[in-house]
């Protein structure tokens, strides 16, 4: 399992790293891909559990918030959130007629789904588009990635102590910590090698990112793995084999990319 999730990851990120580099359309198509595979996963797991969200609803609100986000920033969130709720709501009242005696508890599900995976997922597009938004992605993968690096070795070698044992039996608290050490080390560590390039990111700023990100990120990771234990699926999916589904490999970044855009927005420039 462990060689098959590296050689998959060694394959991914390359192909995450250079798309956030460039930027544009190339970063745009695979952020929306990315979020239209997960939004089709997510609606398979609710409908396990006996929910009928329509993939073409779900994976619709997901296109407006994150190409809404792509070319009119936030402008275009209220009328995104509007088309939304209307659309949802008037497909779920024709289902209660034809006979869908669930069809409300079915609404709050499309509408749960689509704002989850599009209103979070539109802040992969934020970020991008801030102010050195290249270096900021770049350094906010490498935290990620080296957190959840640092939590898994430290777990498997030293864990104990359960942290979550309904949501998440294998992770334990001395993975936490691994994780927490490693992401603001990394964080602080990584910005050394900006330096030339001009994007203004100091260790300061890695070091409170990585700290903040390995105290929130696990979040989504619990999140992702509550959804999953009520449907008692292990995985959201089989597209990347060895890592599970697109949901699976977002669940954390979901939570990254919101919180750095605003720590990036609202405290590092006082800092």
């Amino acid at each position: 399992m462990l060689k098959q999730r590296t050689i998959v990851a060694l394959i991914l990120a390359p192909i995450a790293l250079l798309s956030a580099y460039v930027g544009g359309a190339a970063y745009i198509a695979l952020i929306t891909t990315m979020l239209v595979i997960a939004a089709w996963e997510y609606t398979g797991l609710l409908r396990s559990a006996k929910h009928e969200p329509p993939p073409v609803l779900v994976i619709g609100g997901v296109l407006l918030f994150v190409l809404g986000r792509s070319f009119t920033g936030f402008a275009s969130a209220p009328w995104s959130f509007t088309i939304l709720i209307l659309v949802s709501a008037a497909y779920h009242l024709i289902r209660f007629e034809q006979g869908r005696n669930s069809a409300a508890t079915d609404l709050n599900a499309t509408l749960s789904a689509s704002i989850y995976l599009g209103w979070l997922g539109a802040y992969f597009i934020s970020l991008r588009q801030l102010e050195g938004g290249r270096w900021w992605v770049l350094l906010i993968f490498f935290v990620i990635w080296l957190t959840d690096t640092g939590a898994y070795f430290v777990g498997v070698s030293w864990g104990k102590h359960k942290l979550c044992p309904r949501l998440s039996p294998k992770k334990t608290w001395e993975g936490f910590l691994g994780g927490l050490i490693v992401g603001i080390a990394g964080g602080a560590l990584l910005p050394l090698t900006l330096k030339n390039t001009g994007a203004g990111i100091s260790s300061w700023h890695g070091a409170i990112l990585g700290l903040v990100l390995a105290l929130c990120v696990p979040l989504g990771d619990l999140a992702v793995s509550m959804i999953k234990r009520q449907v008692a699926q292990k995985d959201t999916g089989n597209f990347l084999p060895g890592h599970g589904g697109a949901f699976d490999r977002l669940d954390t970044l979901l939570w990254a990319m919101p919180i750095s855009y605003y720590l990036i927005l609202f405290l590092f420039p006082i800092l």
